[in-house]
């Protein structure tokens, strides 16, 4: 409801809508308290997590970041519902619960529309609804030892790394942290596909190409690597998202000094 009235509005104060999902994130919690936090596999800091008051707060924190995460990667054709088709389809393949199947193949149809044709998007609407849904159902997921934070780490890479980098950068630069720009890495790599690849072409042509050249980066290599071995707990999708942190920098700032 959040998302939707914030596109009817045509974008409401960004308070607002921090304190809109923070109360529904907490009462989301406080009824479903499998979704916190509880253990994370280190000594130190499952100490740290007994306690309750830090325990609601990380898990807070993640389920907020991630939602406004998903909002902030939404900028180009087919990245977020890429990213939750991916999702979706790997959380089937796991639990063989029907909900889930129905979810991404209705995203499958979704993705494939907005990249060749364009002419919906997921809006606000979308973008809050999958941020949540996807951070909670990791979270449950995880804390029932069938997912390991490695592969959503990799998988959920890019509204994750974005989100962060975004943030030191309007920081760095003195800027509001919560205040939008168009100085994500999408945005930069669609004026750069848009004036070197796709010149006198359809807009949507490089709006597409930058989503599914994000999703080749930090989507595909997760999917791949899970039909190589069938795990989702394996140590090396921390290596396939470190790669990914890697990645993203360079782009950053190599399309970024190119556009300067």
């Amino acid at each position: 409801f959040l998302g939707f009235a914030d596109d009817i509005s045509g974008g409401l104060n960004h308070v607002i809508k921090l304190y809109f999902i923070l109360f529904a994130v907490i009462f989301s919690l406080l009824n479903q308290q499998s979704l916190l936090v509880v253990n994370s596999g280190n000594e130190i800091i499952d100490l740290l997590l007994s306690n309750q008051f830090l325990s609601y707060f990380i898990t807070i924190f993640i389920i907020l970041g991630f939602i406004n995460a998903s909002n902030l990667a939404d900028g180009a054709n087919g990245i977020l519902s890429g990213i939750a088709l991916a999702f979706f389809y790997l959380i089937y393949l796991e639990s063989k619960i029907l909900i889930f199947e129905q979810i991404y193949l209705i995203l499958l149809i979704f993705f494939l529309y907005n990249l060749l044709i364009s002419r919906i998007y997921l809006g606000d609407s979308g973008s809050y609804l999958f941020g949540f849904l996807i951070s909670t159902i990791s979270l449950y997921y995880y804390n029932s030892g069938m997912i390991a934070a490695g592969m959503l780490a990799s998988l959920l890479s890019y509204p994750c790394i974005e989100i962060v980098f975004t943030i030191l950068r309007r920081l760095n630069l003195k800027q509001n942290p919560m205040k939008p720009d168009n100085k994500h890495l999408h945005n930069i790599l669609f004026n750069k596909f848009k004036t070197k690849l796709f010149k006198n072409k359809i807009e949507n042509f490089a709006n597409s190409f930058t989503g599914i050249f994000i999703l080749a980066i930090f989507a595909l290599p997760t999917l791949l690597y899970y039909y190589k071995t069938n795990s989702v707990l394996s140590i090396d999708y921390w290596y396939i998202f470190l790669l990914q942190i890697i990645i993203y920098i360079y782009l950053y700032l190599f399309f970024s000094s190119k556009e300067n």
